[in-house]
């Protein structure tokens, strides 16, 4: 068998269908295994890489079985870890996604609030009020476009039917 020319070249084998391939060739071209930081870490490596670059067409599965080729007799726990930080690691990327999204969304609905607050306190320095129509039009509004447009309405009507006459939704 020749040898491959890196390690690069087994992963791409182990990645295309010939995980025994690869594990011969990763023999060739590797030390010993070695369960040690740098080893765990690589195995890490390789984890991710396969699950995201693999072709559509392997399964977790197939994935999981060219790992446990990599990794060795000795190597499922280091494997099982491997698998686990990388869950860890994606449950965490997915909270700060969240959080930014909560927080884009947070931003906006306090927006959407405060041009209602606004409106109200227009129309109460002018000596106008809402009806309870009126307050829950405004309340089930979230256009902050159409809020603006209202807010720029109340400071100039003369009664609560300008407001939402010219409305823009």
């Amino acid at each position: 068998m020749p040898k491959p020319q890196s390690p690069h070249d087994a992963l791409f084998n182990a990645a295309f269908g010939q995980p025994a391939l690869a594990r011969s060739e990763l023999e060739l071209v590797l030390p010993p295994p070695v369960r040690d930081e740098r080893a765990r870490s690589l195995l890490r490596q390789l984890y991710s890489y396969l699950l995201r670059d693999a072709p559509p067409d392997v399964e977790a599965g197939q994935v999981r079985a060219i790992l446990e080729q990599v990794a060795g007799e000795h190597g499922g726990e280091d494997l099982m870890n491997a698998g686990e930080q990388l869950i860890a690691e994606g449950l965490e990327r997915g909270r700060a996604e969240g959080r930014a999204e909560g927080r884009v969304a947070g931003i906006a609905e306090g927006r959407t609030e405060a041009l209602r607050t606004a409106i109200v306190t227009a129309l109460s320095a002018r000596g106008l009020s809402l009806s309870d129509a009126g307050r829950e039009k405004l309340a089930s509004c979230a256009d902050a476009d159409v809020l603006t447009h209202w807010l720029a309405r109340a400071v100039t009507v003369n009664s609560e039917v300008e407001i939402f006459a010219s409305e823009r939704s």
